[in-house]
């Protein structure tokens, strides 16, 4: 028996969504009724073609990671409900075994992505994440999630003024990254 699991989320004051898994009886959630909740994961979810076309479908600026986030979030903007359904069974094996340096690849995406998706729906929120994006960047004591964090904000800028960034994240960029702190390491 697959048993699923329950996603509690919403997304924060600095817009970061947020999930929370707590111990749950998964009998007595099967019989549960679907409720609302402030976003859905882009790995098992349906749309209403008619809410999907009002908000103007996923923004393909995303490429990875947020893109479900910012989809949700100017659906309830537009008055669409999104609801949980407790007797669905999902299996989502994540990001996948086959992207090289996979930890970054998520800091990248999850880093920029954060970023962009605050300039686009909660302005405010923007400048203050940026500030502590670029604090915490600086804070990192590995040289290679330190160099992927400011190319993710790079590329969030570049985003925020219209410019184009190739996708996906130039893994020989990751790659180069690694040698250069596994160089450095060995001497």
């Amino acid at each position: 028996m697959v048993s699923m699991i329950l996603l509690v989320v919403f997304i924060n004051r600095i817009g970061y969504p947020l999930e929370f898994k707590p111990r749950v009886d998964y009998k007595t959630l099967n019989k549960s009724k679907p409720y609302e909740i402030s976003y859905a994961k882009g790995a098992a979810v349906l749309i209403r073609t008619k809410a999907f076309l009002q908000v103007g479908g996923f923004d393909n600026r995303y490429f990875f990671y947020y893109d479900e986030t910012d989809l949700s979030y100017r659906m309830r903007k537009y008055g669409w409900k999104i609801y949980l359904v407790p007797s669905s069974t999902v299996i989502h094996i994540g990001v996948g075994s086959k992207i090289p340096n996979k930890e970054l690849f998520i800091l990248y995406y999850m880093e920029r992505n954060h970023l962009f998706f605050l300039y686009k729906n909660i302005r405010s929120r923007f400048i203050p994440a940026l500030i502590w994006a670029l604090v915490g960047a600086m804070h990192e004591k590995s040289s290679i999630r330190m160099r992927t964090r400011l190319q993710a904000i790079r590329d969030a800028i570049k985003l925020v003024i219209g410019h184009q960034v190739h996708e996906p994240m130039p893994l020989a960029m990751l790659e180069t990254h690694q040698s250069i702190e596994q160089n450095h390491v060995d001497k």
